[in-house]
This record gives structure tokens, C-alpha cells and sequence, in this order.
């Protein structure tokens, strides 16, 4: 049987360097049998090396386009905005089961390519907890960042 392969993208995004997979998990991934490829990237909160010395492939970044088919594309952000047709299956809050802008579009890319959208926003467990969601504080830490914001505007 083939092994899994994993790969997770570059991503970028104004003040955001969170990403999916830690090397604690990347390497528990791979102790398990999964293959991964970590695109090379100055932006994640981690860095390439600590990756790479859990046995994970480095890879060039921006390569998940033109990644095997059979590759799973595991991301947290938005993909870029154009209409080129998903052939991978991606995992990664899709935002657009809840009529967020241009959510037909994105969603038609995978039909178009054949790929398909495994929205962890609305994966969840058998007693139908969400497996992945903002925690208690994370409106607390929301609402901190919009007071840091509108001081900064009063200045």
C-alpha cells in the first residue's frame, strides 16, 4: 500500500505565522508511516530546520500546485484569490460554507480540478464537538487586538 503524503504549503499572511502541522506532530506523523513535505518558509512560526530534523522532506516553496495528485495539501489559510482548478484534496478552513465572499468561486475550482475541500470547520467528532475551533480566550485575545488597533488610530 502507498504511504500517505502530507504537504504542507507556504503560507503568508499579514501578522499570521501559524501553521497546521508543529514538528512535534511531524514527527509523530512520520513514526507513523506518513510521508511529509514542508515547503521552505520564512513566515511560519517555526523554522525549516526544526522540521527537517523530524525527517520531513523540504521543498521548495510555492510547490503545492504542482505537487502528485495524490499529495493532501494541509493548510490553515485562504488560498490565493485566482481560478485556476483544484486537483488536490485540501484540509483547511475553507471559509466558505457560510456564504463568505467569493465561497462559490473557490468552491467551483475544486470541481473543476476534482479536488476536494475537507473544511476543518466542519469536521467534527462522533458526539458532534468541533475538532478544531477558537478557544475560550481567543475572543478575549480578538477583542484585545481591536482595542491595540483603535488606539493606534487615535495616536
Amino acid at each position: 500500500m502507498a504511504q500517505t503524503t502530507l504537504h504542507l504549503p507556504s503560507e503568508t499572511k499579514y501578522l499570521e505565522r501559524r501553521t497546521p502541522l508543529t514538528p512535534t506532530t511531524t514527527k509523530t506523523l512520520i513514526d507513523s508511516g506518513y510521508v511529509i513535505n514542508v515547503e521552505k518558509s520564512t513566515g511560519r512560526v517555526f523554522r525549516d530546520e526544526e522540521y527537517q530534523a523530524t525527517g520531513a522532506n523540504l521543498v521548495p516553496e510555492g510547490t503545492w500546485p504542482s505537487a502528485p495528485k495524490d499529495h493532501i495539501i494541509l493548510g490553515l489559510k485562504e488560498l490565493p484569490q485566482d481560478d485556476a482548478p483544484l486537483i488536490h484534496d485540501h484540509i483547511q478552513f475553507g471559509h466558505c460554507y457560510k456564504g463568505q465572499e467569493n465561497w462559490d468561486g473557490y468552491l467551483s475550482r475544486f470541481a473543476r480540478g476534482g479536488g476536494v475541500l475537507y473544511d476543518i470547520e466542519f469536521l467534527t467528532q462522533p458526539s458532534g464537538r468541533r475538532v478544531a475551533a477558537f478557544g475560550y480566550y481567543a475572543g478575549f485575545a480578538g477583542a484585545a487586538v481591536a482595542l491595540l488597533a483603535w488606539a493606534h488610530q487615535l495616536d
